[in-house]
């Protein structure tokens, strides 16, 4: 498996664990979903992953490497990246600024500008909004520019939270377009999503988070006939 989480306990400071004994894998190519109610540990995972927080037992492997103490700057040169919560561009600069600051690092010019090309491709709206302002830009549209941003070092995973939160249907359907299209390009995504119903549809795999721990998983399709999940967190009776 490319990412590997085993019973990884996690808190902020010197309060109580949020995480306690999370175990989840994430391949190469796969869109994995976590969901759950608030306050199970949805986001504090990714913080983990990320190295924004730091586990106080456990493991996290990539690649078979264990890199729970890491910083976030070593993990992002590991090709861990994250797209937090809530947008996150810098409002006062052009959409094409934007994104080459997630490149900052790269001091190769050709290697910088195959990154660019390649973002470029995949998110049109970094051309045709290149000059822009990315503070005029939609919620949506931000979203995308973020996503782009996050992959000019050529991420092995991403990371997502909450990315359609917020949106109106056609961007929330354009974000998980682009998100199966990272997924096609071998990019392993690993997800928090408040629609739990979409997200799960759409994932290879899926976690269901409660207190901290892994309640349930399976491939993203079957957990929506989960009548457990059905019940919990589709708004459905389970029933026939």
């Amino acid at each position: 498996m490319l990412l590997e989480l085993e019973r990884v306990v996690a808190g902020y400071g010197r309060g109580g664990n949020i995480l306690n004994g999370v175990d989840l894998v994430v391949d190469k190519g796969e869109l994995v979903c976590l969901i759950g109610p608030n306050g199970a540990g949805k986001s504090t995972v990714l913080r983990a992953v990320s190295g924004l927080i730091p586990t106080r037992t456990g493991s996290i492997r990539l690649e078979g490497r264990e890199i729970g103490s890491l910083s976030p700057q070593a993990l992002l040169r590991l090709g861990i990246s994250h797209v937090a919560q809530g947008r996150t561009v810098f409002p006062g600069m052009t959409v094409r600024e934007n994104v080459l600051m997630g490149g900052y690092t790269i001091r190769d010019p050709k290697l910088l500008r195959q990154r660019l090309a390649f973002v470029e491709e995949l998110f049109p709206i970094v051309v045709e909004r290149a000059h822009d302002l990315a503070g005029n830009l939609s919620g949506g549209q931000q979203q995308l520019v973020e996503m782009a941003r996050a992959l000019m070092l050529a991420p092995k995973v991403l990371l997502l939270d909450e990315p359609s939160l917020g949106l109106e249907p056609r961007l929330s359907d354009l974000v998980f377009q682009k998100v199966r299209e990272l997924c096609q390009a071998g990019v392993a995504v690993l997800m928090v999503e408040q629609n739990a119903r979409r997200g799960l549809m759409h994932a290879h795999r899926g976690y269901v988070l409660e207190l901290g721990r892994v309640r349930l998983e399976g491939p993203g399709p079957s957990l929506l006939d989960n009548p457990e999940v059905k019940r919990l967190y589709l708004g459905e009776s389970g029933g026939s």
